[in-house]
């Protein structure tokens, strides 16, 4: 899975999933850092990538696209470790649920 995760998340975020498997990038990396929700969703389009985020603005872009998928964290405000533990947790379902073709994923 090739993932971009917003800037509403931090970047460690992005080296746990490359950690775990996963082809992954803050979109600090990728240049896209204070862009608009339409040009990072774009950059996952065409990357086939899937935008992971805390805010809801992906979610009516996603469902506006016949591809991307986005998967909003509902995760409120806590500490980087705890954010990690808690998609670490997380993860198997989202995985399940990506695997069955789902475009909107919100979890938390």
């Amino acid at each position: 899975m090739i993932l971009i995760v917003d800037e509403n998340l931090p970047r460690r975020l992005a080296d746990w999933f490359r950690n775990a498997g996963h082809t992954a990038n803050h979109v600090s990396e990728l240049g896209l850092l204070g862009e608009p929700d339409q040009v990072i969703w774009r950059a996952a389009v065409r990357e086939q990538a899937g935008v992971v985020t805390r805010g809801g603005d992906f979610i009516g872009i996603a469902k506006q696209s016949e591809n991307g998928v986005v998967i909003r964290l509902l995760i409120g405000n806590c500490s980087t470790a705890v954010l990690i533990a808690r998609i670490e947790q997380l993860w198997p379902e989202i995985e399940a649920r990506l695997a069955s073709g789902e475009q909107v994923i919100e979890i938390g």
